[in-house]
């Protein structure tokens, strides 16, 4: 009875459900050299996914046996769905619900702001929520899973945040937002380390701030400005009593718990975009003092100031430009003897024509120099350029042929000394289909390196790849590649199967391995196999 009046639900409600589903095994053995993976390991993707009333509901389940307690996690599971994407046709429900967007439930990776969280995992939850013109967003969980040291490498304590966003207007629109973060990792998370190389500290951090933006002529130009404090404590640290600082308020002395050891910091940045119809121009100004940190954002870079410049415009539909300039000052409050400066200028061009080779032309350069006392004490610089072209030769029997060119520079030492490094690296590739079966690939690379110690290096590599298609669900591809660097010849192979089952899923197996002809010191093989199922 249970089972048929579940079937008449399904029959009535509007439901859907489909996926896809990924199962990799593998081998990877390295002889003589250093091996990056386990010898012998498995993965296993499914992302599920149930539409209810037209509205979503996805899974994303990852599972790998390269998972291991002394690293950070690699299995992951979560859960995300978005109830304003409702049928309201078929359901009546409290418009509050609809408001909800982006809910997320497991490890989640929710984006507040670049000064609070943002681009770091959470084994929590985290939702937005919008009713009329508010907007709240919300994470809870944990961003990092405690792992005990070993072999120099320090403790990892258990840590915790929690982080808010809330105010008026959505963030892509005019609005005035209150940001908060505040994490704390456990000191009793970890064994204490016995290794004295190896301590690690546990800290505990909170952030508050300010997030304005203001749109202007139909929201072609808008311009933000973000105003953030931080405070991080060394809990190690002993805590400094009330009677010490007795002119803080109390409220100030209950929320940061200052201990001896403190960290406070500030941050700022004022941005105006301008956009067109046919491109748009953004400057911007950043201010991120000494002590300034964030446990939501690990690779936020503190102690610098600049300024940076976008452009980015369209020439009719084939041509378009891109251009960028930074520069950025270490030392914002001139407590260091010595002043450390990035300079950062890109241009891009690409061109898209009919019956007209394809081109794309980047140019970027990067330079870095210390100054003490007025004076130049440390300089580099990194330059790159590359033009590639991409050109279809038949629309019947198609050729396609590229050719691109690379070079590199680099410069570790005073002003307009040699260079201690550069390559030059030209490709040439074409792919032809020579029977209603086969394609042939042929690639060959010449590159040259030149490192100031050990002089020319030249590598040489001539790369030949096919595909036959046996029968209309099954395909070979094979692939050699043969390099030499200075009197060292190495073949690389590779064979792949792909056989595509119909409902029943695509099988790929994947053979290849590296030798080193006149030398022992590296020898590769690995073996893979992939079943994917899409339903």
């Amino acid at each position: 009875m249970s089972a048929y009046f579940l079937y008449a639900v399904l029959m009535v409600v509007p439901f859907e459900f489909h996926g896809t589903m990924n199962v990799t095994g593998g081998i990877d053995t390295t002889w003589g050299g250093v091996q990056m993976r386990p010898g012998l390991y498995g993965r296993w993707a499914l992302r599920p996914t149930f539409t209810l009333y037209r509205m979503p509901i996805k899974m994303d389940f990852y599972f790998s046996t390269e998972d291991n307690k002394l690293r950070q996690r690699i299995n992951t599971f979560s859960i995300s769905l978005n109830p304003e994407q409702l049928l309201l046709e078929y359901i009546k429900v409290p418009k509050f619900i609809l408001a909800f967007k982006n809910i997320g439930i497991g490890n989640v990776t929710p984006i507040h702001s670049p000064y609070t969280l943002q681009g770091i995992g959470v084994k929590g939850f985290a939702f937005q929520f919008t009713p009329w013109k508010f907007f709240i967003a919300y994470a809870d969980g944990e961003v990092a899973r405690p792992t005990p040291c070993s072999s120099g490498r320090p403790a990892v304590f258990e840590r915790k945040l929690r982080s808010v966003r809330l105010g008026v207007g959505k963030t892509a629109a005019a609005h005035f937002h209150f940001l908060y973060l505040e994490g704390a990792d456990d000191p009793n998370s970890v064994p204490k380390c016995q290794d004295s190389s190896s301590i690690s500290y546990p800290y505990d951090n909170k952030v508050v701030g300010l997030d304005a933006n203001l749109s202007l002529f139909k929201r072609r130009l808008n311009t933000s400005v973000q105003l953030f404090a931080s405070v991080t404590n060394n809990l190690a640290s002993a805590p400094i009593d009330r009677e010490y600082v007795e002119q803080v308020p109390d409220f100030l002395y209950n929320w940061v718990q200052p201990h001896f050891d403190i960290k406070v910091g500030v941050a700022g940045e004022l941005k105006s975009t301008y956009r067109h119809r046919t491109g748009d121009v953004s400057m911007s100004y950043k201010f991120i003092s000494p002590g300034y940190n964030t446990f939501g954002n690990p690779s936020l870079k503190a102690d610098r100031e600049g300024i940076e410049i976008k452009v980015a415009q369209r020439i009719g539909r084939e041509l378009s430009i891109r251009g960028r300039l930074s520069q950025y000052t270490s030392n914002v409050f001139n407590v260091d003897k010595t002043t450390y400066y990035d300079q950062r200028i890109g241009i891009g061009i690409s061109l898209h024509k009919p019956e007209v080779p394809v081109v794309v032309f980047n140019i970027n350069a990067a330079f870095r120099f210390g100054k003490k006392g007025g004076n130049t004490i440390s300089y580099s610089h990194v330059q790159a350029f590359s033009i590639s072209f991409n050109h279809t030769v038949s629309t019947t029997n198609p050729t396609v042929l590229g050719l691109t060119y690379t070079y590199n520079e680099s410069v570790s030492q005073r002003p307009y000394d040699k260079p201690t490094s550069y390559s030059h690296a030209g490709i040439f590739s074409m792919t032809k289909r020579l029977f209603d079966r086969f394609y042939l690939t042929n690639m060959l690379t010449i590159t040259e390196y030149y490192v100031a110690a050990s002089g020319h290096t030249t590598i040489f590599s001539l790369e030949v790849a096919n595909s036959y298609k046996v029968r209309k669900n099954f395909t070979i591809d094979s692939r050699v590649n043969l390099s030499k660097q200075n009197e060292i010849k190495v073949i690389e192979t590779g064979v792949a199967s792909v056989i595509k089952m119909g409902k029943y899923g695509t099988l790929v197996f994947n053979i290849g391995g590296k030798r080193c002809v006149n030398s022992k010191k590296l020898s590769n093989f690995k073996l893979t196999t992939t079943y994917s199922l899409s339903w």
